[in-house]
């Protein structure tokens, strides 16, 4: 595909030149090859040299046949592509909201391609997670193309697949299953259930299952697309170590740690072969076999991989990116385990400040970090701070998740042991004070203290 798109440059270099040349820069002939040479360079990646081009061509034709003709807006959306493949997420809408607003007056809001600007519209709403916005148009979009080209049409359910992936996003589980249920059963019988895009809205259907909390459900479409596409696509494929992950990550909530473990590890290797060891994808899977081995009290593995994975993380994303301080938590609370409290003491403070300022003091991943650095200060003896912490704890989760919630008891749980605990130490200290006196006084004073 290379020598492809380098061969058709060449030529289109060639043609640009001699349009130019024989009939002037702004001719119908040149800005169309000029389009075309914008275009393979967009398909090689080279998005900089694609933008000049498109953004030369986008002005020209404007000035010759004007802002509303459908050769322009083909070009503006174009160099909306290319905007998105550099990541001007912003770009990219002013330009596909222009698009849209000419073609609704030109061509009508259930046109084709007016349908195809709203779907990509809300595509790249999904990029900025604008959620509410991309619900908005796909549904759109959905009811105007069952209505033109029925449900079953491909076009139709992609849009439906998108709409499902954004109600997923919304954590909108219920809507998002309906939805991909319905997708699932028509690709099935148009394409097949082995296709690629039939597999692909499958995983996404067992994904929504997981979040449901429905793992029996979830693991057998997860084993489904997984033997369909090692058969289809190879058992090395990003694909194919997608639904691996994700099976082991069913198996570990079902509490299959073995199961788990043994795919984590299958994909960890190929991962690091295809994609390197600090890819995002491999770190989580780092991550998630880590926690596999805590599941089955295996301190000394998990701590080696935390260790690993956060020494990446460090350089990769930065001390502060939530994956690095979600790892940061993990291994403290490995430590923990391991009774290395002092080591455990260091990373948890270190999560605590960077949390409340990153995301909050009262969000649930602070509020946890801080629940398990007071179980530290209790490990080292530090009643007193860990007391202070609990009580600190305590008052965000009466008002966030009030009275009855298990974490907000459980705290409060916890600030009675250590009550009791000082007031055992106290009881302890007026006993060594009262060595030499009399039975009867300790007996008297030790009544009034219980009291």
């Amino acid at each position: 595909m290379v020598g492809f798109y380098g061969d058709a440059e060449q030529q289109l270099l060639k043609l640009v030149e001699v349009y130019t040349t024989e009939y002037g820069h702004d001719h119908p002939s040149t800005l169309a090859t000029m389009h075309n040479l914008a275009y393979t360079y967009l398909n090689q990646g080279r998005c900089d040299d694609a933008q000049r081009l498109f953004e030369d061509v986008l002005e020209a034709r404007k000035l010759k046949i004007g802002h509303d003709h459908p050769s322009t807006l083909t070009i503006m959306n174009n160099l909306a592509l290319t905007y998105l493949d550099q990541g001007r997420w912003d770009d990219a809408v002013r330009l596909i909201e222009e698009v849209l607003e000419v073609q609704k007056i030109n061509t009508g809001h259930d046109h084709p391609s007016t349908l195809i600007t709203m779907h990509n519209l809300a595509y790249t709403y999904l990029d900025q997670g604008r959620w509410d916005d991309a619900v908005r148009l796909f549904e759109d979009v959905v009811e105007a193309r069952k209505l033109k080209i029925g449900q079953c049409h491909p076009d139709t359910l992609r849009s439906m697949h998108n709409l499902a992936y954004t109600y997923q996003n919304q954590g909108r589980w219920d809507d998002a299953q309906r939805l991909l249920e319905d997708v699932v059963e028509a690709k099935i019988l148009k394409i097949g259930h082995d296709h690629p895009d039939t597999l692909s809205s499958i995983h996404n259907l067992a994904y929504t299952y997981q979040n449901q909390g429905r793992w029996d459900d979830a693991q057998r479409l997860f084993e489904d697309v997984f033997e369909a596409q090692k058969l289809k696509i190879g058992y090395n494929h990003l694909d194919t170590l997608r639904s691996m992950h994700n099976l082991a990550y069913t198996y570990q909530n079902q509490g299959r740690c073995g199961d788990a473990e043994r795919l984590f590890e299958e994909v960890l290797e190929a991962r690091k072969l295809k994609i390197g060891h600090d890819h995002p994808s491999t770190m989580t899977t780092m991550y998630n076999l880590a926690l596999t081995y805590l599941d089955q009290c295996r301190w000394d593995d998990a701590q080696r991989l935390f260790e690993d994975l956060l020494k990446l993380q460090k350089l990769k994303i930065g001390h502060d990116h939530p994956d690095t301080l979600r790892s940061m938590h993990s291994l403290a609370y490995t430590y923990q385990n391991q009774s290395r409290w002092d080591d455990a003491q260091k990373f948890l403070e270190d999560v605590v400040k960077a949390r409340k300022l990153k995301i909050g003091h009262d969000h649930p991943d602070t509020l946890n970090s801080m629940h398990i650095l007071a179980l530290t200060y209790l490990g080292q003896g530090r009643w007193d701070t860990a007391q202070r912490l609990f009580e600190d704890l305590l008052q965000v989760q009466m008002l966030k998740l009030g009275q009855d919630h298990p974490d907000t008891l459980a705290t409060m749980h916890h600030l009675e042991f250590i009550s009791r605990i000082k007031q055992q130490e106290l009881i302890e200290s007026i006993l060594q004070s009262h060595k030499g006196i009399g039975c009867c006084s300790w007996h008297l004073k030790c009544t009034c203290l219980i009291q």
